[in-house]
């Protein structure tokens, strides 16, 4: 359940954009404002809260009435389980989000809440949801048959991993019931620059390598990487890969036309498949990877994915299952 939710989009004249004039927020800086904002939220500050929204329309009236349904419908919160921030480009300027998972007293299910501001800290959206369930599946305690290894080079970072839908939002689809998405950050942004271009992502056009041996059997190469800040409702540049043990990798997001296998070859674990894109259903560049018991995309259920012989912030894992905000390399 949502009990409210808005979002204001403007255009912004170039002058007044974030490119290169203006530094970008920091991490520490958007968990202070995000976090700023929900305090005011919480303490029924709707005098100062109020000023930070940058539609006018919104009155202290519409703050009173959304604080009421939130009440009533999930009591107040009483424990944060996570919080992580997102920046996004668009329309001329950049959209700093804090987003924060917690419980609240009257409901099982975990309450997310979002702001979104812009650099001058004016608020353009904000919202408040209960989470969806992770999907049932009977493969909790799955073990990989594959010898798998991390799909890339170098330190990436897990955008969504893990069992719970507060740290992975794969978690609601049977499918992808164990997926992931992964990126590359440094200090604290997944780009250079000011990031309104594919090519200002530090995993665009990196290598992606197979995670394991087997057959490619579907192959999508002709789809184009989206335009920054786009979410395009298609499926984006993909490989499937049959591992010969009712175990089959499916890869996600290539750059159009980078794919280097056809459907009917024979890979190994290793072996360079293609380059990490922006293609389908994906908000910035990254890679999506999970294990599942079908060889069709988006059907048979998803299945947990152990890698070996990597490093999970600093730290070596012979057989482990990579976690949301960890950073991982092969070993």
């Amino acid at each position: 359940m949502r009990i409210y939710f808005i979002l204001f989009t403007f255009f912004l004249s170039c002058q007044n954009s974030d490119s290169g004039k203006y530094k970008l927020l920091t991490e520490n800086e958007i968990f202070f404002y995000g976090q700023k904002y929900v305090d005011l939220y919480y303490s029924d500050n709707y005098d100062s809260l109020i000023d930070y929204f940058a539609d006018k329309e919104f009155t202290l009236t519409n703050l009173e009435t959304n604080k009421e349904n939130t009440i009533r419908h999930f009591g107040k919160e009483i424990s944060l389980l996570n919080h992580q921030t997102y920046i996004k480009w668009e329309k001329y300027r950049h959209i700093y989000y804090y987003i924060r998972n917690c419980r609240f007293s009257k409901v099982e299910r975990p309450i997310r809440i979002i702001f979104g501001f812009d650099r001058n800290k004016k608020i353009h959206e904000f919202s408040i949801e209960s989470l969806p369930n992770e999907a049932p599946s009977k493969y909790i305690d799955y073990k990989s048959k594959t010898k798998l290894r991390l799909p890339f080079d170098g330190e990436w970072h897990v955008a969504w991993g893990g069992r719970k839908i507060n740290y992975n939002n794969h978690t609601s689809s049977k499918d992808q019931r164990f997926a992931y998405d992964f990126i590359i950050k440094k200090k604290g942004y997944s780009f250079s620059g000011v990031g309104n271009k594919n090519e200002n992502y530090y995993c665009f056009n990196k290598k992606v390598f197979a995670p394991g041996d087997g057959e490619i059997i579907l192959v999508v190469n002709n789809i184009n990487d989206n335009k920054n800040g786009e979410l395009p409702e298609i499926s984006g540049n993909k490989i499937v890969i049959d591992h010969k043990n009712g175990e089959y990798s499916v890869l996600s997001h290539f750059k159009k036309g980078s794919i280097n296998v056809s459907v009917g070859d024979i890979v190994v674990s290793r072996q360079y498949l293609g380059l990490c894109g922006n293609s389908g259903y994906s908000l910035e560049p990254h890679l999506h990877y999970h294990l599942q018991n079908s060889p069709e995309v988006q059907k048979g259920e998803g299945l947990p994915a152990q890698f070996l012989n990597y490093e999970a912030d600093g730290k070596f894992i012979e057989c482990g299952e990579p976690f949301w905000n960890q950073k991982v390399r092969n070993r």
